[in-house]
């Protein structure tokens, strides 16, 4: 309960510090791309300032899960359930940060939308199909279920593919807002000539 919880506020507060495109147009232009300023800069984008934010969470979270029993009883896959948590989060507010960087209206509701098709649309559809496939294992890891729901030594190595499903979606959104960045950089230079 108090995961869900703290997942639903860090979205939350994921979703009300994104800077739009123009505020991000304007941070490209103007500011220095140091990381001071990633994290610092009123216009900069989230995801410096997330990664620290989910720090401070999980420094209280973490030692939580260990103290009420739960990491002691399942040690391997509380820290895999920690980790698939954080980059879902992780993967979240990059998608949430190319969304409001893209050239579209209502970049709020393109969020959300793209948001609770992942996180409630997903879930239901994976849970009508059932749990007997390896491949399911590894999407309900790769949308941030907790691996306990899993026993068995067998299904660690899923929880592991579907952990390093994470990161790999996770290059791919920083390696993708990178690029939007560097559009954003071209534009604003061409704008100002």
């Amino acid at each position: 309960m108090v995961q869900a919880f703290s997942f639903s506020l860090l979205l939350l507060l994921i979703l009300g510090t994104c800077p739009q495109r123009q505020a991000l147009l304007d941070w490209v232009k103007y500011q220095s791309q140091s990381w001071q300023s990633w994290i610092w800069g009123a216009k900069s984008p989230v995801l410096l300032a997330m990664t620290i934010q989910m720090l401070i969470v999980g420094l209280w979270l973490v030692p939580w899960l260990y103290a009420v029993g739960i990491g002691t009883r399942y040690p391997l896959p509380t820290a895999f359930a920690c980790t698939a948590i954080a980059n879902l989060l992780l993967i979240c507010g990059t998608f949430i940060q190319l969304i409001f960087a893209a050239k579209v209206r209502n970049p709020s509701l393109w969020a959300f939308g793209g948001l609770a098709s992942v996180l409630i649309l997903l879930p239901i559809l994976l849970s009508l199909v059932g749990e007997s496939m390896p491949a399911i294992r590894m999407i309900w890891t790769l949308i941030g279920y907790a691996p306990w729901a899993f026993p068995g030594a067998d299904r660690m190595l899923e929880v592991i593919f579907g952990i390093l499903g994470q990161w790999l979606l996770l290059a791919f959104l920083l390696w993708k807002f990178q690029r939007t960045l560097q559009q954003l950089r071209v534009g604003s230079q061409t704008a100002s000539v």
